[in-house]
């Protein structure tokens, strides 16, 4: 949320990040010390998320990141019976993606949840088919803190090669990694969630995502504009520490809940 507080070891960090001031996109000797500080950011933040089969795209804000990954779906025009799911509980940054995609020419279908909060999976079985081209599910809910059984909705998706998003920004740190055993399509992070600093987020991905916008080659045209240098170094060295300690983090997760 807005008040979280940075990491204390990227506060220590910052003077010697402000250093590398040139743009990772120059090719002088300072560019180039700012390349390699972004790419092994790059890489690490992959290896902490034991996602290193995948790809990162670093954005400005989950937001961002999420419709990245919806993207490809306003490309061609869909054909006639062409439909979408969205669990009825996504963040509002893939909520309000509905009427887009209904104007597009998709159907979209909300997948309901019980009184708990959870996934109704009968539902998304019972729906989910050969004219489904994604289904969106977030693994922890930002207002409610309940955890859906990604693994469970990777299984039916699996059946008919339809493409899963997994909106994972809250899940770092606040419970046990198994973004590898998901196995989605894409996952979405954002820094300031595990006390990095703000103004970077990032999509993990394994087919390449369709830019939202044009105007340079930044993260492989994917994401175009000057990286956020200082935000992906703290996010990487924040997210190091926080599933450094995981136990810790997780101990204090369970305790906050009963508070």
């Amino acid at each position: 949320n807005a008040t979280t507080p940075i990491h204390p070891e990227v506060k220590k960090k910052i003077p010697e990040w402000l250093e590398l001031y040139a743009n990772p996109s120059a090719t002088h000797s300072a560019g180039r010390q700012a390349r390699e500080a972004l790419e092994n950011a790059r890489n690490l933040i992959l290896k902490h998320l034991d996602l290193e089969v995948y790809k990162l795209a670093f954005t400005s804000t989950g937001t961002e990141a999420n419709f990245l990954a919806l993207n490809f779906l306003f490309q061609d025009e869909p054909d006639p019976g062409m439909q979408v799911l969205l669990s009825s509980i996504e963040h509002p940054s893939i909520h309000q993606m509905k009427s887009m995609l209904m104007e597009h020419g998709y159907t979209v279908k909300l997948i309901p949840v019980d009184k708990r909060g959870i996934l109704d999976l009968d539902f998304l079985e019972k729906e989910c088919n050969e004219d489904t081209v994604l289904v969106s599910v977030m693994l922890a809910n930002n207002e409610t803190g309940v955890i859906q059984p990604l693994k469970d909705v990777r299984e039916i998706t699996d059946r008919y090669g339809v493409y899963l998003h997994c909106d994972a920004i809250q899940a770092p740190g606040k419970m046990k990694s198994i973004f590898k055993e998901i196995d989605a399509d894409s996952f979405s992070f954002s820094s300031h969630k595990v006390y990095g600093m703000k103004g970077v987020s990032g999509l993990a991905y394994r087919s390449k995502p369709v830019p939202v916008f044009k105007g340079g080659d930044q993260e492989k045209g994917i994401r175009p504009g000057t990286e956020n240098l200082l935000s992906i170094l703290s996010f990487e060295l924040a997210l190091s520490e926080i599933l450094g300690k995981e136990k810790e983090y997780l101990a204090l997760q369970l305790k906050n809940r009963d508070l």
